[in-house]
Order: C-alpha cells, then sequence, then structure tokens
C-alpha cells in the first residue's frame, strides 16, 4: 500500500499503489469489501468524492526526458 483515503464518515478507507489495484475496506474490521483494478501503472494518489461514497484515483505517468 502507497496511498490511503479515509471516507468522511470514518467508517471505510481506500488503499492503493504499485499493484494497479483499489481495495475498499472497514476501518473496524480491516475487511476488504471490494477490490479491483484501475489502472496501468501505480496508484500515486486517492480521495473521497464529498459525498463520501466515492472514491476518486490519480496516476500519473512520467517519462524519461527525451
Amino acid at each position: 500500500m502507497d496511498v490511503l483515503a479515509v471516507a468522511a464518515d470514518g467508517t471505510l478507507f481506500a488503499e492503493a499503489g504499485v499493484d494497479k489495484k483499489v481495495r475498499i475496506r472497514d476501518t473496524v474490521t480491516l475487511k476488504v469489501l471490494r477490490e479491483f483494478p484501475v489502472h496501468d501503472g501505480p496508484i500515486t494518489a486517492l480521495a473521497w468524492h464529498p459525498g463520501g461514497s466515492i472514491p476518486a484515483v490519480r496516476s500519473w505517468r512520467r517519462d524519461p526526458p527525451t
């Protein structure tokens, strides 16, 4: 896990990283409630939608200078 974001109500968190997947977990039990592939590269940032029910994911690709 490289990035983590907690939902506004504190009941869920999203985690992600170099495995290119996002996992939604329960904050009490830590049980994975949902896991899904998101990008073709590492995930570098996560945030929850202000409404609290949808995580937003960000990934950057940095090509070497030419």
